[in-house]
């Protein structure tokens, strides 16, 4: 399950981490041999001795800036880079009022490119957890609002992925929920109103009957009716294996409209869903293995937005173990972008269309551990943004993030 081996991966590793800096890094978009040359990079080294964990990414409308939004020492850290030159035009930092420490998961900006909106975690307690969402003016980082939702003692609420809805009036937040009983985790989904920060509606849905199911992915469609979520549903014991669990809500709503379970290997985990920006189909990344003795591997799916029809499938096997985090689709719906990794970050280009590889690339920053967290593409189509954690393995300091930009083919 995702919700386990992500665990493993971080204790085991953030143990013996040293920063090698939030970086970002570009390719020429001319450039016949997309996502081989970089054309920048930026580095983002955080405070000594104090973990910097990726918390989402995001391209303004105009294609001019790059924002990261990660956490260092229990704060939020939003940043913007000038997506020309990875120049940083401002940073801004912000604690949790109620004292909690704050991790960021996930960020989006709004259609008009005013407003970022970023959500993690709140740490109330050592037993707590609540979902702590900011809206800042993109200009200078201002701070608009902040809201915070917490299940009361001894609960999690923990996001994992934010959107906006295409008019710029909702914003919407996907995590993972427990009430206290033992390993039953569902998945939330919470509207706001992104004007405020008022809560509209709040869906839950538990698809493994007592066992874990973990979001890992939030979308809305392009004409603003539906919310698409996806992770992994997992089971209440063995030998049953896991799924791809992936859900439609009415936007204006909440209403569930569609809930499928699907498997295309064994150890299944979902990582991100994308809904095409021409109202086609929704797509789910994730990865699996074909047996024990295999590596895991990425997997891409489809499916018909209306009614969850699995429509087409594909896996590209890196040759190592390769675990997925985030999925993006270009504004022309011609391109998907999956990235994530192991040892390093893995960048896949694939057709929307047929699910055929266009590219793929791996980055090594040579500090031991890297893997990509989040991707993100530029409005005209020309770039595509790739950021993650990059860390050495000793024991001075604890991780910083490490970000790569490269160009897709037009």
């Amino acid at each position: 399950m995702r919700f386990d081996r992500a665990a493993v991966i971080l204790v085991a590793v953030t143990a013996a981490l040293v920063p090698s800096a939030p970086v970002l890094a570009a390719i020429a978009p001319d450039r016949p041999q997309a996502g081989r040359d970089q054309i920048w990079v930026a580095r983002d080294k955080g405070p000594h001795n104090a973990y910097d964990n990726v918390g989402g990414m995001a391209v303004s409308p105009d294609g001019s800036r790059v924002f990261v939004a990660r956490d260092s020492n229990g704060s939020f850290v939003l940043v913007a880079h000038d997506a020309a030159t990875g120049v940083v035009t401002w940073s801004v930092k912000t604690q949790d009022p109620s004292g909690g420490g704050l991790s960021a998961h996930a960020a989006a900006l709004s259609p008009d490119g005013s407003v970022l909106f970023v959500t993690g975690e709140s740490e109330l307690d050592v037993n707590t957890r609540a979902t702590f969402t900011v809206a800042y003016g993109a200009a200078h980082g201002s701070l608009l609002w902040a809201t915070e939702r917490a299940l009361g003692a001894d609960t999690y609420a923990v996001p994992d992925r934010i959107a906006v809805s295409p008019g710029g009036d909702q914003v919407f937040v996907g995590g993972t929920q427990n009430t206290g009983q033992g390993n039953d985790y569902d998945y939330f989904t919470v509207a706001y109103d992104a004007a405020t920060g008022g809560e509209e509606w709040t869906s839950t849905y538990d698809g493994s009957a007592g066992g874990s199911d973990v979001l890992h992915g939030l979308d809305v469609s392009a004409d603003g009716s539906r919310v698409f979520v996806t992770g992994t549903s997992g089971v209440a014991a063995p030998p049953a294996d896991s799924k791809f669990g992936t859900v439609a809500y009415s936007a204006s709503t909440g209403a569930q409209q569609w809930a499928k379970l699907t498997q295309v290997g064994i150890d299944d985990a979902a990582a991100d869903i994308v809904a095409s920006p021409n109202g086609g189909p929704v797509f789910v990344l994730g990865d699996a293995r074909d047996d024990t003795g295999s590596p895991y591997d990425f997997r891409l799916l489809g499916y018909r937005a209306t009614d969850g029809t699995l429509t087409q499938t594909t896996a590209y096997d890196g040759g190592q173990n390769d675990f997925a985090t985030d999925l993006a689709v270009s504004a022309n719906a011609r391109n998907l972008f999956a990235t994530g990794g192991g040892g390093t970050f893995l960048t896949v280009a694939f057709r929307a269309s047929t699910f055929k590889r266009v590219w793929a690339k791996r980055y090594d920053a040579g500090h031991g551990f890297n893997k990509a967290a989040a991707v993100t593409s530029s409005p005209d189509g020309a770039s595509v943004y790739v950021t993650g954690e990059s860390a050495n393995r000793s024991m001075t300091c604890y991780g910083d993030v490490q970000s790569s930009a490269y160009a897709t083919i037009r």
